[in-house]
């Protein structure tokens, strides 16, 4: 699109291009402290390197990304799986951005090496909505429903827990367990 503007000249693309590839290596080094605003600038570089192949650093980024991703998922949960913001619309609004992230990531063939650890906070989103698929509010949030979070990452994980959650029952298996406690 920018290569065959009409309002863009060969300087001006070749500025932006310049400018992106700057982003990128402040992206793989420097991050903010708040765990979403990381996630959030982690997944800034891997789309640059997915759609950027051609910048020298783009292997080095989508790995840095990667890797960072997985780290940052294990970070900011418990070990029972359990988000460690104390918000029910903080988790599920993180739940669906690494949704976000490993679906990218399988559409071009990137492995996500926490796909465990998600599962565990998916579960944990889970084990927090109510019958009619609505969180059970806590902390800064208001009412949402966890169904479409669920279900996408249901079919993206093949779990079929997570499933029948996210579609209502329509699909996929009762959870085990009518109850969970996180100890963490």
């Amino acid at each position: 699109i920018l290569r065959t503007s009409p309002s863009l000249d060969a300087e001006t693309n070749t500025r932006i291009l310049k400018a992106l590839y700057r982003s990128g290596a402040f992206l793989r080094g420097n991050v903010n402290g708040s765990p979403k605003w990381m996630q959030t600038q982690k997944l800034a570089l891997l789309r640059a390197a997915i759609y950027l192949p051609e910048f020298t650093s783009a292997t080095d980024a989508r790995s840095n990304a990667a890797n960072f991703l997985a780290q940052q998922l294990d970070d900011s949960t418990y070990p029972d799986g359990g988000y460690w913001e104390a918000t029910s619309g903080y988790a599920r609004g993180y739940v669906s951005q690494y949704v976000e992230i490993v679906e990218l990531m399988q559409a071009h063939g990137i492995a996500f090496p926490a796909r465990e650890k998600l599962r565990k906070l998916g579960h944990f989103l889970m084990d927090q909505t109510m019958p009619n698929g609505y969180t059970a509010n806590y902390g800064d949030s208001g009412s949402q429903s966890q169904r479409s979070v669920l279900r996408r990452l249901g079919e993206l994980l093949d779990d079929a827990e997570l499933i029948h959650a996210g579609t209502a029952g329509g699909s996929g298996t009762m959870p085990a367990h009518t109850a969970a406690l996180y100890p963490d």
